[in-house]
């Protein structure tokens, strides 16, 4: 027969009690560290409790762990590598801070980060990534809010061995999406035929884009792609997309101080059963409609 002492806490599965005073729990990934490893203190402003939330003042100390801090290295490199992004964010330290949080999401999983990543894999990276990074990290669960159930004394058992479930499966699926953003881009076919102002059957975009807007067109349900979409968000009306698509620079060689009147236009949804266009506006007389802006005869 075991007997367990009342003041010893029970610690969830994956969460074990600190060695000693001398060692506190990594800020990113839990483990123990030792009293040689560097320290970090975080503002406590709440504690929960079942009765509710009060205001404290408090702080609470975490380590870093060799592993973490070699992907904070990791993140200051792969930064520098691009000035850009770094530029695009606005600030040094939160730019760092929000590579490092994306590289926490992949050590999650297991996945080590690349040395080299593209600008656009950097940011695909970044906004997918960073946020759950941010909620996996150990110290959110004493900063700034001391959550109800948590120990001072307690770790991880093993590296992000306290990341539950929900959170582990919303960074799997980001990841994977984050994957097939790098995969080359596919066409993707509208899901009513075609575009219901220009007609097109197929746009080009990333694997997990939705490129296609609902919409409706003088009563017939339809979808709009990407370039159709902009006009009408714009306030645009649909002869302003058929005359840019028709003339891209009418604005600036046309001659009349009047619009061409394109009022009888009718969109690719009106004309049942025809098959989508292979290029915008397949439907429409394109060549008679540029050769009378051409000539500003209208």
């Amino acid at each position: 027969m075991t007997t367990t002492k009342p003041d010893a806490p029970a610690f969830p599965l994956g969460i074990r009690r600190l060695p000693d005073a001398e060692h506190v729990a990594c800020k990113a990934c839990g483990t123990p560290c030792g009293p040689a490893s560097p320290r970090e203190t975080f503002t406590v402003t709440a504690r929960a409790d079942p009765r509710g939330m009060r205001d404290i003042d408090g702080k609470a100390t975490f380590g870093v762990c060799p592993a973490c801090a070699a992907l904070d290295a990791s993140a200051a490199r792969t930064l520098d590598a691009h000035p850009g992004i770094r530029r695009m964010i606005g600030s040094a330290s939160i730019a760092r801070h929000r590579v490092l949080t994306a590289f926490y999401a992949l050590a999650v999983l297991g996945v080590e980060p690349s040395e080299t990543h593209t600008a656009d894999g950097l940011l695909s990276l970044i906004d997918r990534l960073s946020v759950l990074g941010v909620v996996a990290a150990w110290h959110r669960q004493f900063a700034p809010i001391w959550h109800d159930g948590v120990s001072g004394d307690s770790a991880a058992a093993e590296p992000w061995l306290h990341v539950g479930l929900d959170i582990r499966a919303d960074i799997r699926r980001e990841y994977g999406a984050h994957l097939a953003d790098r995969m080359p881009p596919r066409p993707i076919a509208c899901p009513t035929g075609g575009c219901a102002w220009c007609g097109i059957g197929a746009v080009t975009a990333k694997r997990t884009a939705a490129p296609w807007t609902p919409t409706t067109l003088h009563g017939a349900r339809g979808h709009l792609c990407p370039t159709c979409a902009r006009y009408r968000d714009d306030g645009e009306p649909m002869g302003a997309a058929l005359l840019d698509t028709a003339d891209p620079d009418r604005a600036i060689r046309r001659r009349s101080p009047l619009a061409p009147d394109v009022r009888d236009l009718r969109g690719w949804a009106q004309t049942p059963g025809t098959r989508p266009n292979a290029e915008p506006w397949g439907h429409v007389d394109l060549d008679g409609l540029r050769a009378l802006l051409v000539s500003a005869d209208w």
